[in-house]
């Protein structure tokens, strides 16, 4: 009847960081990523060549560029950008930020040549897996397949 003492949940909005087509972790050609291994999430099928930040968050780019992992305080994220692109040794990819840092939601991170990319490796299907979340958070996936453009909602950490 009364809802005076009903809790409202923090929710924790995390945008797209590409342009592309969503798809589930379980089309990750990764078997880590795509059986959930990693942590829950989606990946993305880029369409455009630079990669933005899911969230406010500190940002750790790994030093080969491929990869960036994302934390807020709450939650922790890592966005892959394709398979076996650690190999590359950062060939084909340019840092737009400092590796280490505090960044806004949207902040364009790191840049990738497709072409010399996909010379060299299969895909650039990303994973966007959140890690690390508290025992009694969800994650809810808003939207899991269809186009996407950075800076669209597609996930919520509901705490």
């Amino acid at each position: 009847m009364f809802n005076f003492f009903k809790k409202t949940p923090k929710v924790i909005d995390i945008y797209s960081p590409l342009d592309g087509e969503l798809l589930p972790l379980s089309s990750s050609p990764d078997e880590a990523f795509a059986q959930g291994m990693m942590g829950e999430g989606l990946c993305i099928s880029p369409t455009k060549d630079t990669l933005y930040s899911p969230l406010d968050c500190e940002v750790n780019i790994f030093h080969t560029l491929h990869a960036v992992g994302c934390n807020n305080g709450t939650i922790e994220m890592i966005v892959h950008i394709g398979m076996n692109t650690v190999q590359l040794n950062g060939e084909g990819f340019k840092a737009l930020v400092p590796l280490q840092g505090n960044v806004k939601s949207q902040t364009p991170l790191i840049s990738f040549d497709q072409d010399i990319l996909l010379s060299k490796v299969e895909t650039l299907i990303t994973p966007v897996i959140v890690v690390e979340k508290p025992e009694t958070a969800t994650l809810k996936i808003i939207k899991e397949s269809g186009s996407v453009t950075a800076g669209e909602l597609i996930m919520q950490i509901i705490l």
